[in-house]
């Protein structure tokens, strides 16, 4: 009835209006037409997705939960990719995380809040120069195909830098992102456990795998538990020095939960360069925070004896795990005997290509050629970041890398080093797991998606946080 008030007068529907419901309707129905070639799965995923943007339209606070979705798709490993096996390769992979990120961004757009954006703070030198050398090693490379999607993926990793470290605008954006990271962290915990006692790995787009008597799973993050490990790390830290921390920045039982499903789950991936980088990271804490007296001698104690206690629980297959790795196969060849293998093949394409590489990404294409006459051992990429980058970017690509990792260094121990504040202690903690996360880029393949996104991520959110601290010091 009140649609018909005495006084109301219906207005005509513009042009505008018509054409738009047009343009949406032809939209809906060539999506739909795409949807019906596809599996059920992805009809489900496009409609979770469509109706995902209706609530965000519904939602008043549309910053801080397009923020919130940002962070969280972090740990959804699903990729939207085309070209897929054109040269052998994956293709240009659009990850949902970026995705998010753009859903970010066009709110920034459409509230007129990008005036303020800057390409980069401390960390713009080093990712000046890892694109430099990307560029010249794509120029020289055979496999320019694979090489155009290793420099899209990282044009996709500088935007989620970029976005973070513009993001972060205030101390309570800082606050909001380290929750949500402690977040994902318990929820990652969780599917690791699940995955332990099933005895099987499962991703998002509904694969499932079994795993060994050992099992070793990698979470919703990755098929792996190294890169699982590689994911929470930063994360588990943070956690541990906050929990620490003389002072409560935040609730103390919340974190004790946080670090033990966290510390747990490293347990559990019964593999050795996450177990021996956390405990040089757990030891880096308890040093640096105490010389600085951001930790107390109690909470010290209690994280000790959790780790402890769950060494005792998990040392079984602790041992049976460490002691595959020297008994050998069929052929006498050890795990330590392949990996040097492995990084004599790298060391050979380093020196036939030193300048330029043989292109990004195309390490697994190449690598063949440069193997040793008469090696007999099991062939893969060399399980070293560092000699990986310089292989396929030349050495001044690796060096580019380095630079980017002593720069992160820097940041985090400029804040660290700051008054004790929810930054400063959270700064410890990234340190420490920078520490975990160099070490574990010497021994195992780092080049999955989403500990590399947590890795610019990370980089991103001390790059801003350290701009709020000059800014306030100021």
């Amino acid at each position: 009835m009140n649609a018909f008030h005495r006084g109301s007068v219906a207005k005509p529907t513009s042009n505008a209006g018509h054409l738009a419901a047009l343009g949406l309707g032809a939209a809906a129905g060539f999506f739909t037409l795409f949807l019906a070639d596809c599996e059920v799965r992805w009809t489900i995923y496009a409609v979770a997705g469509l109706a995902g943007i209706v609530f965000i339209l519904a939602m008043p606070a549309k910053r801080s939960l397009l923020m919130m979705i940002f962070i969280l798709s972090l740990q959804v490993d699903v990729h939207l990719r085309f070209l897929y096996g054109h040269a052998q390769s994956a293709g240009l992979a659009i990850p949902l995380v970026v995705v998010a990120g753009v859903a970010l961004l066009i709110w920034y757009a459409g509230s007129g809040n990008l005036k303020g954006f800057k390409w980069a703070g401390s960390m713009r030198m080093p990712i000046a120069a890892l694109f430099a050398t990307t560029m010249l090693s794509l120029a020289t490379t055979s496999e320019r195909f694979v090489g155009v999607t290793a420099l899209w993926e990282g044009l996709e990793l500088y935007f989620l830098y970029w976005l973070t470290f513009n993001t972060v605008q205030t101390e309570d954006d800082f606050r909001q992102v380290i929750k949500l990271l402690f977040f994902t962290l318990g929820v990652q915990a969780i599917v690791l456990f699940i995955e332990s006692a099933l005895g099987l790995n499962f991703d998002l787009v509904g694969s499932t795998w079994e795993l060994q008597e050992v099992p070793r799973p990698g979470g919703t993050v990755s098929s792996n538990p190294a890169g699982f490990a590689s994911f929470i790390m930063p994360a588990l830290l943070m956690a541990i020095a906050n929990f620490a921390a003389r002072e409560h920045f935040m609730p103390k039982r919340y974190l004790f939960v946080a670090l033990a499903l966290g510390t747990t789950a490293i347990g559990l991936t019964f593999t050795r360069a996450p177990w021996i980088g956390f405990s040089m990271a757990l030891a880096f804490v308890v040093i640096y925070g105490y010389r600085r007296q951001f930790i107390k001698v109690g909470m010290i104690v209690w994280i000790i004896a959790a780790a402890t206690v769950m060494m005792v629980l998990l040392l079984p297959s602790m041992l049976a795990r460490i002691q595959s790795g020297y008994g050998g196969d069929v052929t006498g060849t050890t795990t330590v005997d392949e990996r040097l293998g492995l990084i004599q093949i790298a060391l050979n394409i380093i020196t036939a290509h030193p300048v330029t590489g043989i292109g990004p990404g195309a390490y697994s294409h190449a690598y063949k050629d440069f193997v040793p006459a008469g090696m007999d051992q099991w062939l893969f990429t060399v399980h070293n970041e560092f000699l990986l980058r310089a292989a396929e970017t030349g050495i001044p690509g690796a060096l580019a890398f380095v630079a980017l990792l002593v720069t992160g260094f820097r940041v985090a121990g400029r804040l660290a080093r700051s008054e004790s504040s929810l930054i400063s202690v959270s700064a410890l903690g990234w340190l420490a797991a920078l520490i975990a996360l160099v070490w574990q880029m010497n021994w195992v393949p780092w080049s999955g998606w989403t500990y590399n996104a947590m890795l610019w991520i990370m980089l991103g959110l001390m790059d801003g946080a350290q701009r709020l601290v000059t800014r306030s010091e100021r």
